[in-house]
């Protein structure tokens, strides 16, 4: 699967944290979730971006990874919160389109933001898997992020027969 910016489904967010209450409400989040998709054994998970923060500055990999501009690394462009990913069936997915993005500040942002990524999708999939295996494996990490088992548990539950 080639790397993009996704939305989800509202409903499908607040049913995970019905599951999971370190899953954000969709209200919660302000503007819809946008976020990145990747596999990690057979299940594609959807990771969150947001804007940088405070708190992001003391954050390392694996637990989210900085989005930084390629010609100047002070220039924070946003945060994958690697540790709030979630499984996602691709069915409740759309596709970030940017010529459908009024808001030009906001698409130029995205714009930027999806050539660091392109450039750095080895890398951002190495990172989440490694903290979903040690997240799965008990390692202290597994405090800062969601339960992946738990979140797994229920999504085989709704679609036990997902498409690769």
């Amino acid at each position: 699967m080639s790397l993009k910016f996704y939305y989800i489904d509202n409903s499908y967010i607040d049913a995970l944290h019905n599951i999971e209450p370190k899953v954000y409400p969709s209200t919660k989040a302000g503007r819809p979730y946008i976020g990145i998709v990747f596999k990690i054994h057979d299940i594609h998970y959807f990771a969150p971006m947001t804007s940088p923060k405070e708190k992001h500055s003391k954050l390392r990999r694996p637990v989210v990874y900085k989005v930084n501009s390629l010609s100047d690394s002070n220039d924070k462009l946003g945060v994958i919160q690697i540790n709030n990913m979630i499984p996602v069936p691709l069915s409740k997915l759309t596709e970030v389109v940017f010529s459908d993005i009024r808001d030009v500040q906001y698409k130029k942002l995205l714009q930027k933001q999806y050539i660091v990524l392109k450039v750095n999708k080895k890398e951002i999939e190495d990172t989440a898997e490694e903290l979903y295996l040690k997240a799965k494996a008990g390692h202290p990490l597994h405090r800062v992020c969601n339960d992946f088992r738990k979140l797994e548990e229920y999504y085989n539950s709704l679609f036990p027969l997902q498409e690769s």
